[in-house]
């Protein structure tokens, strides 16, 4: 009988290309730039599963295997030195990522068992060196509080980053036995909800009644907040939607204390949104077509975007009108939250240069925007 997570690897979704694109786009710079000094830099993948999706032809990476090839190729320079530290709970999930990443063996470690029982001694081993981790587990009792913990507390000088998939639809459809009362399973859910989120706070958000997609947010941004407050990390969040309904799957939560890491992450994000949007638009124009050729035609994301430039003007705007002086890079990382995945740094110099042309902002340098021009706002 195929186990739940064995299923999973069968096939590669859509969603799950996207997953990954994000990872693979961030990889390289991140071991670049931590890893100028030529020692050791870490990638954690905890919950790894088999390494690849798929038989045969339709065979594709799996997160594993794509840092593992970036480690390899970085290596081979002789000018960095990345690896792989990857666990994988499920036995015969284990066996087949050993035998795919044995071809990058001495930029790999594979460790098996829960990520739980193994995030102190990864800890140990990666010391002060800068590190990543990558944290998809399989649905959302996976990665607990408890756990996170251990990687948020490191040291705020130590170079640490995370990335995690959150699920909010699951946690979403957990928190709906807050309603049930008398129900025997209650009890189970709503300690898994405490466990995940370290607290019973989360339980607020469900005071007042919203739509899903509302609540989705809520979720997140708590989520968000909370490791912003207990741990210091500054982050952002990125939805996963499936091509054909636009239905969430899950948000990829980003998280960093330093502002680069942010900035190279939105423009890797931005540039995964675009083909999700033309993907989006070439399954609805086909739709369209086939079911309703009078249907009004969805604005193209030319329009989208510069409707999206419109509006960062006015929060450009504002914020200057509180702050009055800033630089440009400074701008950028105030409204990189709200913008992060929508907006990069193009837009932001287009947006600045409208507002100048219109008198709203007076620049220092007489030419060019860079992220040390100083804007006074009018």
């Amino acid at each position: 009988m195929t186990s739940p997570a064995g299923a999973f690897f069968e096939q590669k979704r859509e969603w799950s290309r996207r997953k990954h694109e994000v990872l693979e786009g961030y990889l390289a710079p991140f071991w670049r730039i931590v890893g100028r000094d030529g020692k050791p830099v870490y990638v954690v993948d905890g919950f790894a599963g088999r390494g690849e999706f798929g038989e045969g032809r339709e065979r594709e990476d799996g997160s594993p295997l794509l840092a593992a090839k970036i480690a390899y190729e970085l290596a081979d320079t002789g000018r960095y030195s990345p690896f792989c530290i990857n666990v994988e709970a499920d036995v015969a999930e284990y066996e087949r990522l050993v035998a795919v990443t044995r071809p990058y063996a001495d930029r790999v470690e594979n460790l098996r068992g829960p990520f739980a029982d193994h995030v102190d001694g990864t800890l140990a081993r990666i010391g002060m060196r800068p590190s990543m981790f990558f944290l998809d587990p399989f649905g959302p009792g996976g990665l607990e509080w408890t756990t996170l913990e251990k990687i948020g507390r490191r040291p705020k000088h130590l170079k640490t980053e995370i990335l995690i998939n959150v699920n909010a639809p699951k946690v979403d459809r957990h928190a709906g036995w807050l309603d049930s009362f008398g129900q025997k399973p209650r009890p189970a859910f709503l300690r898994l909800l405490d466990r995940i989120f370290g607290c019973e706070d989360w339980q607020l958000l469900w005071e007042q009644p919203a739509p899903s997609e509302v609540r989705y947010q809520r979720i997140t941004a708590f989520y968000l907040k909370r490791v912003h407050e207990v741990f210091g990390f500054g982050g952002a969040v990125y939805p996963v939607r499936t091509v054909e309904t636009g239905q969430l799957k899950y948000h990829m939560l980003f998280f960093t204390r330093h502002p680069l890491g942010l900035r190279i992450m939105n423009s890797i994000m931005y540039g995964v949104e675009e083909r999700y949007l033309k993907d989006r638009a070439h399954f609805l124009g086909r739709f369209a077509r086939q079911m309703d050729m009078f249907a009004e035609p969805e604005p193209d994301i030319e329009e989208v975007e510069a409707q999206a430039v419109r509006e960062l003007e006015h929060d450009i705007l504002a914020l200057g009108r509180r702050r009055i002086t800033m630089t440009f890079g400074g701008v950028q990382d105030e409204l990189l939250h709200k913008w992060f995945g929508r907006m990069v740094e193009k837009h932001f110099r287009q947006a600045c240069a409208r507002l100048i042309d219109q008198g709203h902002i007076d620049r220092k340098d007489s030419r060019g925007i860079t992220d040390k021009t100083i804007l006074e706002f009018r």
